[in-house]
């Protein structure tokens, strides 16, 4: 489990807390104690965690068509974030939680752990199968015919 993870566990802990009134209970107002979960503390934790993936990215893209790839990432990235908002609308219908009259949020600190937790841990196996076993100074890119005349073309001194 990588540092990502491990932060976002415990903010969602945070909002377990906040959610039981935990924080009372230590003198700690909601104001404060909201700060400390996942609405400012995940997010930040996301970003450090991001800037690794960018430069993965970079390494993987072909010469000439960085925007296009960067355009497409950010679509993927866009698509997930929806997803993830729907399942989340999904399991707060199964679970019974209403934020109308009638109110009910007795199974709301399930939701937070299931949602927070336990869906993003799932995830950590997509690591093996789409994260490639190598260091981020690696050449990534995978030889294409353009290279391979390249390097012929280099060899036999012509050029174009």
């Amino acid at each position: 489990i990588n540092a990502e993870y491990m932060g976002k566990i415990a903010a969602a802990l945070v909002d377990v807390a906040l959610v039981q009134r935990w924080n009372l209970r230590l003198g700690i107002r909601d104001e404060v104690f909201y700060l400390l979960g996942s609405a400012i503390v995940a997010r930040a934790v996301s970003m450090l965690d991001y800037m690794p993936a960018v430069v993965l990215t970079s390494k993987l893209c072909p010469k000439g068509v960085e925007a296009t790839v960067y355009a497409i990432l950010a679509g993927f990235g866009n698509f997930g974030q929806s997803v993830s908002r729907s399942i989340g609308v999904g399991l707060i219908a199964a679970l019974g939680v209403r934020t109308e009259e009638p109110c009910d949020f007795r199974r709301l600190p399930l939701l937070v752990g299931l949602a927070h937790m336990v869906l993003p841990l799932l995830t950590i196996p997509l690591v093996w199968l789409l994260i490639p076993d190598a260091q981020l100074t690696d050449d990534l890119r995978v030889p294409t015919c353009d290279d391979e005349t390249d390097a012929l073309l280099a060899k036999t001194g012509d050029s174009e």
